[in-house]
């Protein structure tokens, strides 16, 4: 098995100090594997999004993640900055320079329908648009590991099947490993392990890298 990227060791959260969402959780994600994080409850999957994204505190465990991206479940406040310097922000606050930063991404804005809205401001992008938006954001400094909330949620079913094919391919040519966490990822993106969140345990309900499933 390849390298861990994201290890998560007895990990406890509570919801407001009176519901116990994840109970001595332990979780691991290793290098380039895909993974869907799903529960009943919403509230849980968001939570554990922010535990492993690191928004969240924990009242109990250990934490580890390599270098890593983030699609966050909600539009962030920058909808006055054109398309394509959100695009081109990560890249920039490492040091590259615009044309060096534009350089590394131009290629996945070119496969997406940005392409022709990149000089508009960003929050006149659709809710499908965003979402390539953000997700070519987390891509572009090339983590080992990407994480994605439940953003897809304004997307119409036929926008997220087209949204996980782009992420699919993407994902393919960059070889990161993937965490996904809603109910809404299943079905538009293939998944090497799928685990539900059920009264603060993490179950394994599918692996098909140990024939389960």
């Amino acid at each position: 098995m390849d390298e861990m990227c994201l290890e998560m060791c007895k990990i406890t959260r509570w919801e407001r100090g009176y519901r116990l969402i994840l109970d001595r959780v332990d979780f691991s994600v290793h290098k380039k594997e895909k993974v869907l994080i799903r529960g009943k409850i919403q509230e849980d999957t968001r939570q554990m999004f922010q535990v492993a994204s690191g928004v969240t505190a924990v009242q109990e465990g250990t934490y580890r993640i390599s270098c890593a991206g983030i699609i966050p479940e909600q539009f962030p406040d920058l909808e006055r900055m054109r398309a394509i310097d959100y695009l081109l922000l990560p890249l920039l606050t490492q040091g590259y320079n615009r044309k060096q930063a534009w350089g590394r991404i131009k290629p996945m804005v070119k496969t997406s329908t940005l392409w022709k809205k990149r000089m508009i401001y960003a929050d006149n992008l659709t809710a499908y648009e965003k979402g390539v938006l953000l997700s070519i954001a987390a891509l572009s400094t090339e983590p080992e590991i990407v994480l994605a909330g439940d953003g897809i949620s304004e997307m119409t079913e036929e926008e997220r099947k087209k949204f996980g094919t782009l992420i699919s391919e993407w994902l393919a040519d960059l070889g990161m490993a993937f965490v996904a966490f809603g109910n809404l990822w299943e079905g538009i993106l293939y998944f090497d392990r799928i685990y539900e969140i059920q009264n603060g345990h993490l179950l394994e309900i599918h692996n098909t890298r140990e024939g389960k499933g």
